[in-house]
């Protein structure tokens, strides 16, 4: 947290009252639990947050299944947009943008909706300056530097939100995250003790993302 908030002062960039309020620690633990109602809360502030502000563009995480918290993340964005289209009936441009993926990775029926920014030499210096500055995040930037290259990242791509569709797509395509969790539970379960429980996407995502649905359905415009 330290590393982001540093990040967002050095760019003037100011903070929401949701940052850095749950760490991923204590969010798997609402999942394994089923705690929907902590989700629905988060929509409901990020959704009262996009009206005091009058917010027209909003953009999050991908949701890829790579990891449960990044997808909740769009899932929670996607339900406060429609929450606020609701309320006042004022469109928000909703994009996302991938974490685990080539940069500039977009479905083609999307590519002409999307918004496309492609920096200059001084613009993607400071963009690698930041990244490898961050000191946590530091080997998976190098990562990404390897396997896509440096020019990879010269092009920004932010696309419209693919939240209902991947709910579709995982409904009947398992996430990778199931994957890594049973490998987790497997090889570190009985020795540390720590993986007890593998989050899958059908008994604990799927149900917080309907439960927000069906608060979004709640809303309407005042009388």
């Amino acid at each position: 947290m330290d590393s982001t908030a540093a990040l967002l002062d050095k760019i003037g960039s100011e903070r929401g009252p949701i940052f850095g309020r749950i760490p991923d620690k204590e969010l798997y633990r609402f999942l394994l639990e089923g705690r929907k109602e902590v989700f629905v809360g988060l929509l409901r502030e990020l959704a009262e947050e996009l009206i005091k502000n009058e917010i027209t563009t909003v953009a999050g995480d991908a949701p890829e299944g790579v990891t449960p918290v990044h997808d909740l993340c769009r899932y929670v964005i996607d339900a406060a947009v429609a929450a606020v289209e609701r309320i006042n009936g004022r469109r928000i441009t909703n994009y996302e943008f991938v974490l685990d993926s080539p940069p500039n990775d977009c479905p083609a029926h999307l590519r002409a909706e999307a918004l496309w920014l492609k920096l200059d030499e001084a613009a993607l210096e400071r963009k690698l300056q930041a990244a490898l500055a961050y000191a946590e995040l530091r080997a998976e930037t190098e990562e990404g530097l390897r396997v896509y290259g440096k020019n990879a990242f010269t092009l920004e791509c932010l696309r419209p939100s693919t939240g209902a569709a991947s709910l579709e797509r995982f409904q009947h395509e398992a996430p990778a995250y199931e994957r890594y969790g049973r490998e987790g539970v497997e090889r570190f379960g009985k020795q540390f003790g720590k993986y007890e429980k593998v989050i899958t996407f059908r008994e604990h995502v799927w149900p917080v993302a309907l439960a927000m649905t069906e608060v979004v359905s709640s809303f309407a415009p005042p009388c």
